[in-house]
């Protein structure tokens, strides 16, 4: 009769460490899947900075190009041409 007893005792003990097991690794695949998404997160972010840096040199140089072609306006065409470079500039090293 005691070992009965016991017996019974001992089957919650099976099922919490079971509970635990499975509550353990459920937490290590959410984890894991978030640091995934963190990372793609850090991938679009990167592409998108990337996608401005070279349309604002794009502009930077089709500008340049227009200012020696004497198609734009000598004292705004500077000015613009030096904001543009230092946007990108920035952008630039907001990627690396």
């Amino acid at each position: 009769m005691k070992s009965q007893n016991i017996h019974k005792n001992q089957s919650g003990a099976v099922t919490l460490l079971t509970a635990l097991v499975l509550l353990i690794g459920i937490t290590l695949v959410t984890l894991m899947s978030s640091k995934t998404v963190l990372v793609q997160i850090q991938i679009a972010a990167d592409n998108y900075r990337m996608t401005q840096a070279v349309a604002a040199a794009n502009a930077a140089l089709d500008f340049g190009i227009g200012y020696f072609d004497g198609a734009v306006n000598a004292e705004v065409s500077l000015s613009l041409v030096l904001i543009m470079i230092i946007t990108s500039v920035l952008i630039i090293c907001l990627i690396l």
